[in-house]
């Protein structure tokens, strides 16, 4: 058969010089009318209607599949569109927000600028406040405190909110001229944070004259700093007094300072013993100047105890048993019961499990949540 001859796509037969056929508008293939059930009038309406196409079955089919491709696309991008609506939205509302910080604080700048009272250069930043300093709990804990505080108390069964209400409606700050840096709702009452002492004193003052005995106004207590006298060797000392006197005798310790010294607890820390104390803080400068603390046949190194308040039910830390909502847990494999009803010999941290939870990490959790070495701790 000749090359240059046009055949039928569904029959395979050529085409006669007479006979009538119809091409596909897509694939340009020739048809004869029989073969794809044609008729004449449809034929002439073709013919005549230059903007009509006519496609064949596989086109057809391969239309309705890009129909639906397209479909698909045209979903997905609208969606894509409305993600990034909610971006813009999301972005605006921070730029407003960064735009209101910015403006509080040059207010706040103009404002300290313009107060005769105040220093008209700014304060210089302390050494632990540079920007990427790296700091511990420890250090954090061992910085002195910015301002006073006061604590207000309800001596009856009244909520924060009222409290809150009553102690700012009964004082006026500015016909005292009393400044106040911040206020903080606590437990049946709130905590007032003062610019200096004599601006706490004057409001301490107001409120027990306005208050009377229906609240509780007073400072809170400053704890003594503690410390832990590592790797001690007891041989010999058998109660507190001894390992006080011991300390007292063979460091120099005059009797003023004694007084302040005064024995807390024994650590019991792999095969050795630490022993924590509580001193004043010219002591603790002292001691942690020297870095060692001579008691009995050695000298023991010395450092900050920080104390960590862990729950003995939920094993969570900044709460105690007393206040606790949660379930039980077990310290040891994790399981709702107690340390001694467990029969489990595979260890588990619950701190180290949530931890991992929360921040995607993978911390080692082989290991019980009493443990010294544990991470989370």
């Amino acid at each position: 058969m000749d090359s240059n001859t046009e055949i039928c796509a569904v029959c395979k037969d050529n085409f006669i010089v007479s006979s009538k056929y119809i091409k596909c508008s897509l694939c340009r293939q020739k048809f004869h009318l029989v073969c794809v059930s044609m008729k004449d009038s449809w034929m002439r309406i073709l013919s005549e209607c230059d903007n009509l196409c006519w496609f064949c079955d596989n086109c057809k089919f391969t239309l309705t599949t890009r129909d639906e491709v397209f479909k698909a696309e045209v979903a997905i991008l609208k969606k894509e569109i409305d993600c990034l609506n909610r971006e813009k939205q999301l972005t605006s509302k921070i730029l407003e927000n960064l735009e209101y910080t910015n403006e509080l604080q040059k207010t706040l700048i103009q404002s300290y600028e313009k107060d005769g009272a105040h220093s008209t250069q700014l304060k210089p930043a302390l050494p632990f406040d540079k920007p990427g300093t790296a700091t511990t709990y420890s250090e954090i804990a061992k910085r002195p405190s910015k301002s006073p505080l006061l604590t207000i108390k309800s001596n009856e069964s009244s909520t924060n909110t009222d409290v809150y209400k009553e102690v700012t409606e009964s004082v006026n700050p500015a016909q005292m001229n009393v400044r106040i840096s911040n206020t903080r709702r606590i437990k049946n009452g709130m905590v007032v944070q003062c610019e200096d002492q004599e601006s706490l004193n004057k409001l301490k003052d107001s409120l027990n004259k306005k208050l009377g005995s229906k609240y509780t106004v007073s400072e809170p207590k400053k704890w003594n700093p503690r410390l832990l006298l590592k790797n001690v060797k007891l041989t010999g000392l058998d109660s507190p007094e001894s390992i006080i006197n011991d300390i007292i005798t063979l460091n120099s310790i005059d009797e003023e300072q004694s007084s302040h010294l005064k024995f807390i607890t024994k650590l019991k820390h792999f095969e050795s013993t630490n022993v924590v104390i509580e001193v004043s803080p010219e002591l603790r400068t002292k001691f942690l100047q020297k870095g060692f603390v001579f008691i009995r046949w050695k000298m023991s190194p010395v450092s900050d105890h920080i104390r960590i308040i862990k729950c003995s039910k939920c094993c969570s830390f900044g709460h105690t048993d007393k206040n606790c909502k949660s379930d039980l847990i077990c310290p040891k494999c994790t399981r709702n019961h107690k340390l001694n009803d467990c029969k489990s010999d595979v260890l588990q941290c619950i701190n180290c499990c949530n931890y991992n939870k929360a921040y995607k990490k993978s911390l080692p959790v082989d290991h019980a949540s009493t443990d010294f070495n544990c991470f989370a701790y």
